[in-house]
């Protein structure tokens, strides 16, 4: 069964399909490692491919996790703040892979995931947040993975052919699996496009949502899944 959520923040919005040139594949080389390491295109970072780091890329970049064993880590520790791919991005995880970011540092609260790719696509992978418990045992949580942040539209107008509203896609098949310890926003409680669109299709794949009794920093709310409208907090 083909199960879908659809959204979009305005009350009447048309879906704007982002098509782009041929994409550019920067694709992991198997085996276990962090995102800033040098296991991308058979030896060298991805930043030193896009010119981007935490998480992001150009316009029409597509990162590949391709297989069991292929273990992608994202860790704020080491990577200098949150994971916060924009629009143009895309990420394939499949075929038993796993990408895993950790969202809390040590002795931090969670920081967002601010996942603004144009497409997810967790055919038979995982896609996996987790958040941290300080030096006490105290949970910190792991703070919000948001589809849509205010960043969303950073790109409007830019590519060939250029972006148009943010659209972002997330697709699960074949055993995919999107475990987010956390909250998982549609949009952001602070400010996003009021024409974003978000969609998730579950075809075969499965969403365990948890954790999401501990509120992000700066937030009261005590949820798995929230949708939010043009920013509201509603």
């Amino acid at each position: 069964m083909v199960q879908a959520i659809k959204w979009t923040s305005a009350i009447i919005a048309t879906f704007v399909c982002i098509a782009t040139s041929s994409a550019v594949d920067i694709t992991w080389s198997g085996g276990t490692g962090n995102w800033n390491g040098t296991n991308w295109n058979a030896g060298v970072t991805a930043a030193s491919i896009t010119g981007f780091t935490r998480g992001d890329g150009r316009i029409n970049d597509k990162f590949i996790v391709n297989g069991a064993g292929a273990i992608v880590n994202y860790s704020l520790d080491g990577e200098g703040g949150g994971f916060r791919p924009r629009q143009g991005v895309s990420y394939e995880i499949k075929n038993g892979a796993l990408f895993s970011v950790n969202a809390a540092a040590a002795g931090l609260e969670a920081l967002p995931t601010e996942l603004d790719v144009s497409t997810l696509e967790i055919d038979g992978g995982t896609f996996r947040r987790q958040g941290r418990t300080d030096d006490e045992g105290f949970d910190l949580g792991g703070g919000a993975l948001v589809l849509g942040s205010f960043r969303s539209d950073d790109r409007i107008g830019q590519g060939v052919p250029a972006l148009g509203t943010p659209a972002i896609q997330v697709n699960l098949s074949n055993g995919g699996k999107l475990d987010n310890e956390g909250q998982l926003w549609f949009g952001s409680l602070t400010d996003h496009h009021p024409s974003l669109n978000v969609q998730v299709q579950v075809n075969g794949g499965t969403i365990d949502l948890h954790g999401g009794n501990v509120p992000p920093a700066g937030s009261d709310i005590s949820a798995d899944l929230l949708f939010t409208y043009s920013g509201s907090g509603s």
